[in-house]
């Protein structure tokens, strides 16, 4: 056989496997369906267990790696899922989403996948009379300015994305005291979309929440994240670890490699571990989004100290480093 017919063989396959994936997706769909009557829950870890087990004993049959097909049937599970979710949402939210960056597209996309209408909102606010939520997906001062300015957030339940609370939360409270707007605050803890129920959003309730709370809850959780309730001032502190710590780290790493690397004439690249590879990634996405790294370093009242603890734990573990290597020589 020629080479242009095996690639006809194999497009004639992947054909097959498509039309099989589409099949196995609309069963989902009414697996979702039945589940969502009876009450059952979306997610059924030993069902998914199950299902792993019996995919690895099949392709072990057929001679194909374990470790490749376990990530073949992650993708599939993955998949379902997503097909799933609008079967649970028996009250969709209509969400109007103030903000144009990536995560305002990102929220989007999430929430439409569960079944919910979404739509953006223009400066004016444009089609806000019909929302039941509005999501401020905004930088901080552009967000209070909106619940300070924004004309129809009477009885609407509305939500930040900031990063860091101190100052946005009791400024965006405040506006929803004197506007009779519900309020609750949210961090959506990652940046783009994953699978439903594999990402995790902050809640924050305020004065103002009220009856609306549960719908925040809800409608996070019906669009496949997972929930954690928090105070602004935990919330602050806890996320000057998860982030002004690991961000310190990581930006350190990149010059600290990249300045070995010139001085020394080195090319690192064909050296790279998959453990570097994956921090490299992680730190260069720092870099391209510096203006937010900026914002939780200046905005986050507990950054400072955490600044400091990273620093001396950074002395500490380059001592010990160093004690380890001394003792060796000896």
């Amino acid at each position: 056989m020629s080479l242009r017919q095996l690639r006809n063989r194999i497009d004639a396959i992947d054909n097959q496997i498509a039309g099989l994936l589409a099949g196995r997706l609309e069963v989902a769909r009414l697996i979702a369906a039945e589940k969502a009557s009876s009450g059952q829950a979306l997610l059924d870890p030993e069902r998914e267990r199950q299902v792993g087990e019996a995919w690895e004993e099949r392709c072990r049959k057929k001679g194909i790696p374990p470790a490749q097909c376990l990530t073949i049937v992650q993708a599939i599970l993955e998949a379902a899922r997503v097909v799933e979710l609008p079967a649970f949402n028996s009250s969709p939210f209509r969400v109007a989403i103030m903000g144009r960056g990536r995560m305002a597209s990102t929220l989007q996309t999430a929430f439409a996948r569960a079944g919910n209408p979404v739509f953006q909102l223009g400066k004016d606010g444009g089609k806000l009379s019909s929302a039941d939520v509005v999501v401020l997906a905004l930088q901080p001062a552009a967000a209070v300015h909106a619940a300070e300015t924004l004309h129809g957030l009477e009885g609407k339940l509305v939500m930040d994305i900031a990063s860091s609370k101190a100052k946005v939360f009791p400024e965006i409270e405040a506006a929803s005291v004197r506007r009779s707007f519900f309020y609750v605050s949210s961090h959506p803890l990652f940046a783009g979309l994953e699978g439903p129920f594999t990402q995790r959003v902050v809640l924050l309730r305020s004065s103002t929440s009220a009856s609306r709370w549960k719908d925040a809850i809800d409608l996070w959780q019906g669009s496949g994240f997972l929930v954690t309730i928090s105070r602004p001032d935990q919330h602050d502190e806890a996320m000057s670890a998860v982030q002004v710590m690991v961000h310190f780290f990581l930006l350190a790493m990149m010059r600290a490699l990249e300045d070995f690397a010139l001085q020394r004439s080195l090319d690192l690249a064909p050296y790279e571990t998959r453990t570097l590879k994956r921090a490299v990634a992680a730190a260069e996405g720092l870099r391209q989004n510096s203006a937010v790294v900026q914002e939780i370093l200046t905005m986050n009242p507990y950054s400072r100290g955490s600044l400091s603890f990273a620093l001396q734990e950074a002395r500490r573990t380059a001592k010990q480093l160093l004690g380890f290597a001394e003792g060796k020589k000896e």
